[in-house]
């Protein structure tokens, strides 16, 4: 972020809870002096965060680690799927494709499988990174952009719901190193909830 809007924007994005504070180690952030000292402030704040937050990866592995694979239960796996993951994920045919198809990610693995479930963040394919657009009414929209053959663009959200802008509305476009799956999914589901659903996944 080289100016005074796009650290505006980035502010809004991290106060609404759609970038967490990791983003702002992979993002350059450089505070102009026509930047409000109250956006200023935020920023450096969030900067200092991002520094002292603790190795996701490693968490992520030790959660893993201590699954009880045993008691893990398919048809609730299964239930996992259609709750949480069908409304963006696309299994044999069932479910949407918004992100990656899961026919194909599942061949790499409980364990890596985990990972991207638990810290979707650490690795993202470009083709799925969420992107932050600045309308002409001031309203930040958030979520994975595609162009339209009429030149709009579609952006499709967290909930897999799609809304079509024109381009004329769009004041700022800003692409991001943020997944469009919630960072905090490892939070919503417990640990024989998580053990179910990849041990569903990984019966396909």
């Amino acid at each position: 972020m080289r100016s005074a809007e796009g650290c505006e924007l980035l502010r809004q994005l991290l106060q609404q809870g759609l970038l967490s504070p990791r983003c702002m180690r992979q993002t350059e952030v450089l505070l102009p002096a026509a930047v409000e000292a109250e956006t200023k402030l935020y920023l450096e704040q969030q900067m200092q965060l991002a520094q002292q937050e603790p190795a996701s990866e490693l968490a992520s592995a030790e959660r893993l680690n201590k699954l009880n694979w045993d008691a893990a239960d398919v048809e609730l796996g299964k239930k996992m799927m259609q709750q949480h993951c069908a409304a963006c994920h696309q299994l044999r045919g069932e479910g949407a494709l918004v992100g990656p198809q899961l026919d194909g990610t599942i061949v790499r693995g409980a364990q890596r499988l985990g990972e991207d479930i638990l810290d979707p963040n650490a690795n993202v394919d470009k083709a799925f990174r969420i992107t932050a657009l600045l309308l002409d009414d001031d309203t930040v929209l958030t979520g994975l952009v595609r162009d339209s053959e009429d030149g709009s663009l579609v952006v499709t959200s967290q909930d897999g719901k799609s809304v079509q802008i024109a381009a004329a509305r769009i004041s700022d476009r800003r692409d991001t190193q943020q997944s469009l799956m919630p960072s905090n999914f490892g939070e919503v589901i417990d640990d024989h909830q998580l053990a179910s659903l990849l041990k569903y996944l990984m019966a396909q």
